[in-house]
């Protein structure tokens, strides 16, 4: 009795006729196999791609904030007389002239990401080889997962012939060898020994990520000052503010030639966040462009399905003149369109652990993106187009 009134009062929660029309839809489907099968790839590259895009950006302007105490930590850059955006990079005599002279900042963290010939048992590998100077490792936290971090004396001339790899490098050229410290790689046609791997979680703040880390060593040649520009943290001392940085950086005395003190003193040093080094703009507007590709889409899947209902207009009349509920037609619609969005997001579900992770990896070098696709925001960003392609879809 309160079965037959609810199917009064609710017409759509009749589940009996809900099950039945659930099952006609998907035979429906499978029936119009070429719409079905354009329409969920369509919705599908529309999600992957706007997914990925997000995963870019969030990772791109949250990384800066992986080490201990991120609040301290301050990229030193400059920006010029002609432009107000913020270049990360400084030079080694700068770094050097820091260190002696100012005492605002507690300790540095600093890499020149260099191209070398690596040669791993005989075959040679593409990788970039990070430069980092010595405390780095200490001021972002980072700690290998296998072995240990460089020794003060291998950051002295001769001693530097040790690398520690990223998890990625291990894993495909090592084949997650755990027998591979002490083995050897060449750098440059220098034998370097393995000392340590990082961790596949590891975190990297923004442009410090590197296949092979090596010890730096800075041996200036008076001539070319500006070689091996570096991106340069500091973290301040306590007590400091970054005004205060800021301005003891306006007084520092570099030894150089005056023809370059000329040019560097066009340029004006300055802090910023880290994750501040990019500007953020750019990265809305990167993300607004895969929000259009998604609407694209969503729109090439509504003009399909309004051409599937028209083409159907006979059958839906048929199902009125029998006694069928505008109400019902309307479900029926609106369950083919909740079964398209859904396939669609499983197809994007599927693609971006497959395939996201690798492509960002190539695109940027970093390979811990695994982790943030893991991430419930990500699964949660992808069930929003999943809702949301589904109420387009059905308000045709």
């Amino acid at each position: 009795m309160q079965v037959a009134e609810s199917r009064v009062r609710f017409p759509w929660f009749d589940w009996r006729a809900i099950w039945r029309d659930l099952v006609f839809s998907l035979r429906s489907l499978v029936r119009a196999r070429g719409f079905a099968v354009t329409a969920v790839l369509t919705l599908a590259l529309g999600m992957f791609l706007t997914v990925t895009v997000w995963l870019f950006s969030a990772w791109t302007m949250t990384s800066s904030s992986s080490y201990p105490h991120p609040e301290e930590v301050y990229a030193i850059g400059f920006t010029t007389k002609d432009s107000t955006d913020f270049a990360p990079y400084q030079i080694a005599p700068q770094l050097q002239a820091y260190r002696k002279q100012l005492d605002v900042f507690a300790e540095y963290a600093a890499i020149t990401n260099q191209s070398c010939n690596v040669v791993f048992d005989r075959e040679p590998v593409a990788s970039s080889v990070g430069r980092m100077v010595e405390g780095s490792f200490k001021t972002l936290g980072l700690i290998p997962s296998l072995g240990r971090a460089f020794l003060p004396e291998e950051y002295r001339p001769g001693g530097d012939d040790v690398v520690i790899l990223s998890a990625q490098f291990w894993k495909e050229h090592l084949h997650s060898d755990p027998a591979v410290l002490n083995r050897t790689i060449t750098i440059d046609e220098r034998i370097c020994r393995i000392v340590g791997v990082f961790s596949e979680k590891q975190d990297y703040p923004i442009f410090f990520y590197a296949g092979v880390y090596r010890p730096w060593v800075p041996v200036l040649d008076p001539a070319k000052p500006y070689e091996w520009p570096m991106m340069t943290l500091a973290r301040l001392r306590k007590g400091v503010t970054a005004e205060q940085a800021g301005l003891a950086l306006q007084h520092v005395k570099l030894d150089l030639s005056p023809d370059f003190l000329k040019w560097l003193n066009q340029e004006r040093t300055s802090l910023r966040k880290p994750n501040q080094t990019y500007r953020p703009e750019v990265f809305h507007l990167l993300f607004g462009a895969a929000l259009f590709l998604f609407a694209i889409s969503c729109l090439n899947t509504v003009n399909l399905m309004l051409v599937r209902v028209l083409g159907r207009s006979r059958e839906f009349s048929i199902r009125l003149a029998v006694g069928g509920t505008q109400a019902q037609v309307i479900r029926l619609i609106a369950m083919e369109a909740t079964i398209i969005a859904l396939a669609a997001g499983m197809v994007a579900f599927v693609a971006m652990g497959l395939f996201a992770p690798r492509v960002l990896a190539l695109w940027t070098g970093y390979a811990n993106y695994g982790s943030l696709w893991g991430a419930w925001i990500a699964h949660e960003c992808l069930a929003v187009l999943v809702v949301v392609a589904a109420v387009l879809l059905a308000a045709t």
